[in-house]
C-alpha cells in the first residue's frame, strides 16, 4: 500500500497499533535493538519497537526515496532527533495498544496519547496548577477535560524537553475559539477516539491542523479527525482559561 506520490505536508500524525505494526519485517537500527534487549518488560519491549517501527516507516512515508532502515535516530538536549541536516523535528508516544508520531518540517512538535485512566481528580488536584484545577470543575466532562489537558500539557514538555511535572504545573492552554486574537507562540489540538483514548498535538510556530494517516495492512491510510484546537498562553494572562 505504497503512498509515494504524496507531498510533503508541514505537520503530519501517524497512528497505529502494537500487533498491527509488529506483524511486518523488522526496521530497528543495531542500537535500538541492542536498546530494546536491556529491556526487563515484555510491555516495555513491543511498545518500543513498535513506536519505532512506526516512527521510521512514517519518515519514509514522509520524504519517499528514504527506506525506514536509513533514518538514523538519536537522542540531543534529552529529546530522540534525527542525525540527518535539514531533518524534520518528530515526537513519539504511546498508550496501552496505541502508538503515535507526530512529524513537523518547520519548528517543534510535540504528541501525546493517553488511555483514559481512573481517578482524574486526584492526579489534576495533585498536578495541574489552580488555574486549570478552576477551569476542570466547570467543564460538563471533567474527566474528557482532564486528559485533553493533560495530553496538551505532556506534547509540550515532549516538544521543549521540559520535565513533564513542571510542564504539567506550569503551562496553561486555553481553546482557540475563546483567545484572543494575539498570535500563539504555541498551537495544539486534541481529539477523543471510542470514548477511552484522547489524542494532543502542539507545533511551534503555530499551525493549522495535521494531516492524519494510519498504519493499516502494511501501509499508511488518511484518517480523518475531529479537532478542538487551542492555544499555548502565559500564566500571567488572565484571559487564559487554563
Amino acid at each position: 500500500m505504497a503512498q509515494n506520490n504524496r507531498m510533503t505536508a508541514r505537520l503530519a500524525i501517524y497512528l497505529g497499533t502494537v500487533d498491527t505494526l509488529l506483524h511486518h519485517p523488522g526496521v530497528l537500527a543495531a542500537d535500538e535493538r541492542q536498546r530494546l534487549q536491556r529491556m526487563n518488560s515484555t510491555r516495555r519491549r513491543r511498545q518500543f519497537s513498535a513506536g519505532r517501527h512506526l516512527l521510521r516507516h512514517a519518515l519514509s512515508h514522509d520524504r519517499p526515496g528514504m527506506a525506514p532502515t536509513a533514518w538514523q535516530v538519536v537522542v540531543q538536549d534529552g529529546r530522540p532527533t534525527l542525525a540527518t541536516s535539514g531533518r524534520p523535528d518528530f515526537s513519539l508516544s504511546h498508550s496501552g495498544e496505541h502508538v503515535g508520531c507526530i512529524i513537523c518540517h518547520d519548528g517543534r512538535c510535540g504528541l501525546d496519547l493517553q488511555v483514559h485512566r481512573h481517578r482524574s481528580r486526584e492526579l489534576a488536584e495533585a498536578c495541574f496548577n489552580p488555574r486549570s484545577n478552576d477551569w476542570l470543575a466547570r467543564q460538563p466532562n471533567a474527566d474528557l477535560a482532564f486528559h485533553q489537558l493533560w495530553v496538551l500539557k505532556e506534547a509540550w514538555a515532549k516538544a521543549t524537553a521540559t520535565p513533564l511535572l513542571s510542564a504539567l504545573k506550569n503551562t496553561c492552554w486555553t481553546m482557540a475559539d475563546s483567545a484572543s486574537a494575539q498570535p500563539a507562540a504555541w498551537a495544539g489540538g486534541t481529539t477523543e477516539q471510542l470514548g477511552t483514548l484522547t489524542l494532543g498535538w502542539v507545533a511551534s510556530p503555530a499551525t493549522a491542523a495535521p494531516d492524519v494517516w494510519m498504519w493499516q495492512s502494511g501501509g499508511f491510510v488518511p484518517l480523518e479527525l475531529d479537532w478542538t484546537t487551542w492555544i499555548w498562553c502565559d500564566q500571567a494572562d488572565t484571559q487564559c482559561g487554563t
